[in-house]
């Protein structure tokens, strides 16, 4: 955080568990202006994979939760936290605090140039016997508004599907001038660039995906 402290997440998605945020100042000791002495729980199973920082301060878990099938990944969520580690309630639909993006995958996750939050992940399921079956599975990049919901002037509806075949979403970085460079993994990995719209960048290749290996 700017001011040196750090704040660490953990959990499980293991039923009736726990996820916990924690800050810790310099030296060390929990900071007692965040959570309750330090430390803030949230009754949902959940397994944190890292922390982003809006601008007005609020932090944004990344997690996953448990999968929406036995085809699926793990579930990738989102929680945000105020400043001081209270669980925002007025974040996503359910009035918990949580967002739930619909898609499965690693929990890769960026802060846009206009502060809004991006995820990369996977929808569609794995067949039940890989292999040699191949997935049906999309990569798909989206775009949460404050209030944790898809934002519509973002792709279609909130959501851009990269077109290539049987493929999973993986990392993404928002760059300074609002485009969104995405990495994807088929049978081989891909590097593709959207505009802050969420559009294919036709000046990156065309606006075709490259295979990077």
């Amino acid at each position: 955080l700017p001011d040196g402290d750090v704040v660490l997440v953990g959990g499980s998605i293991a039923a009736d568990s726990t996820f916990f945020a924690a800050e810790l100042q310099p030296d060390g000791s929990l900071d007692p202006s965040f959570g309750v002495n330090g430390v803030e729980h949230v009754k949902v199973p959940l397994s944190a994979v890292g922390v982003l920082r809006e601008p007005d301060g609020k932090l944004l878990v990344l997690a996953t939760g448990p999968a929406l099938s036995k085809f699926q990944g793990p579930q990738l969520m989102v929680v945000r936290l105020d400043a001081n580690g209270m669980l925002d309630q007025t974040y996503g639909v359910h009035g918990d605090g949580v967002a739930r993006t619909g898609l499965w995958g690693s929990g890769a996750g960026a802060i846009s140039a206009d502060g809004e939050l991006l995820v990369s992940g996977t929808t569609g399921s794995e067949p039940p016997n890989p292999p040699p079956a191949l997935p049906n599975t999309h990569w798909v990049v989206e775009e949460l508004a404050s209030a944790g919901t898809l934002d519509p002037a973002f792709g279609r509806n909130g959501a851009t599907t990269i077109a290539v075949k049987h493929a999973s979403g993986d990392q993404l970085v928002a760059e300074p001038d609002g485009d969104i460079v995405a990495d994807g993994v088929s049978q081989t990995e891909y590097l593709t660039r959207l505009t802050p719209q969420g559009a294919e960048d036709p000046t990156f290749a065309a606006g075709t995906p490259v295979a990077i290996n």
